[in-house]
């Protein structure tokens, strides 16, 4: 039962802190960001590859992303490979963004997103506001993620469902300020 309710305060403690880092509308942030966008490489996202570029331009493209702010994008094919890396000076960058999401295409038969997740924490160790989105096309790309060995890495994770697909927001970073938040929690503090 005590574990239970531990589990319970864990995972609410780590939604707030996710959710502070993550806003629902417009993103009105006055210091950069890194973003991290990891796009399922295999061909399960070839049918509905129009869809996920669409939505990506709309909600991380064009609303998020902000002068100043690091992105890297991973294909997550049969290996990981990032397919940019850079910071947004303007406009431009984000054409360039575009185009190269409207270039996707598939990778291999599955979906390296262990690699890529990885890669991201190890990119991102350093930032203090990192936004990690992971697009799949299906569950069963997802599966050896969620359920093996390197599961931890989507531990703290949203789940957004779409029609033949779905994005995770995950929060790479935050394993120290939820253990932190807990001992204070449990401490009286």
């Amino acid at each position: 039962m005590k574990n239970q309710i531990t589990g319970k305060i864990l995972l609410g403690l780590a939604l707030v802190l996710a959710a502070g880092r993550f806003p629902c509308g417009a993103d009105t942030r006055s210091a950069p960001a890194a973003f991290n966008l990891i796009i399922d490489g295999s061909a399960a996202l070839s049918n509905v590859l129009d869809e996920v570029t669409e939505w990506i331009f709309g909600e991380l493209v064009d609303r998020r992303l902000q002068e100043g702010d690091r992105i890297t994008i991973w294909s997550a094919g049969d290996t990981a490979e990032v397919l940019y890396s850079g910071t947004l000076r303007g406009g431009e960058e984000k054409a360039a963004l575009k185009k190269i999401l409207q270039s996707l295409s598939a990778k291999g038969e599955r979906a390296d997103f262990s690699g890529a997740l990885r890669d991201a924490l190890a990119r991102s160790s350093n930032q203090s506001i990192t936004y990690t989105l992971l697009v799949s096309a299906s569950a069963s790309a997802l599966s050896p993620t969620l359920l093996g060995p390197q599961a931890n890495l989507v531990r703290f994770s949203r789940i957004e469902e779409f029609r033949g697909w779905r994005a995770l927001v995950v929060a790479l970073n935050i394993d120290s300020q939820v253990r932190q938040a807990v001992a204070a929690y449990f401490s009286g503090t």
